[in-house]
């Protein structure tokens, strides 16, 4: 069997987010996808993928997973994640968290629970589905981090090239898995994520239009 990946809901279920969970289940499968502090229902938010869910906080479910082998992503471990900690991790825990930049280290909400197990996956920001991309290639993919491309902070085109959005992230590079020098710059994101831009770029200038 091999590792799952669980993810703690810790915001409302707005349309970044819903994006953000919908990739996680095409990276990973749903069935190796755990959603924990998530009261909604996930079919009405996709008809596609079906991950086990609970409404307890992972802190209240004890009883359901093997303590021992859950490993805390932590911006503050001392260890980066590596390929060998396959052998002894059996879930890797994300903090469901919108990406605050900087970071207001929300994952404190989790460190409390004295996970017997933390690692990093450096020192930059990244989104929840990019960090469990980013762990499914080290774990599955036996990459190490470092050997990883990455883009960092891209500007994301919009409507037109003078229209773009900056990302205060850190993604990982399309050219992982085209080895396309052109798609070296070009971050790996959610489906329909650029149309999600889109329409909060227009959202933004109507109300900045409205104020004036």
């Amino acid at each position: 069997m091999g590792v799952k990946f669980i993810v703690e809901h810790m915001d409302d279920l707005e349309e970044w987010c819903i994006l953000e969970y919908m990739h996680i289940c095409e990276i990973v499968k749903d069935e190796n996808i755990i959603f924990t502090k998530f009261k909604d229902n996930f079919k009405d938010i996709s008809k596609v993928y079906e991950p086990k869910c609970y409404e307890k906080s992972i802190g209240d479910l004890k009883n359901e997973f093997e303590w021992n082998k859950i490993c805390l992503l932590d911006m503050k471990a001392k260890d980066v994640l590596t390929c060998k900690d396959k052998n002894e991790i059996g879930f890797l825990l994300f903090g469901g968290i919108l990406g605050n930049v900087p970071s207001n280290d929300r994952t404190s909400e989790l460190r409390k629970f004295e996970f017997p197990i933390s690692r990093n996956l450096g020192s930059v920001q990244m989104t929840t589905n990019t960090a469990v991309l980013v762990c499914h290639i080290i774990l599955n993919d036996q990459v190490e981090l470092e050997n990883i491309p990455f883009v960092d902070n891209p500007d994301i085109t919009l409507k037109n090239d003078k229209e773009s959005m900056m990302l205060p992230f850190r993604f990982v590079s399309k050219y992982y898995y085209t080895k396309c020098e052109n798609d070296k710059n070009v971050p790996i994101l959610p489906n329909n994520f650029k149309d999600y831009l889109i329409k909060l770029g227009d959202q933004q200038y109507n109300d900045l239009d409205s104020f004036f």
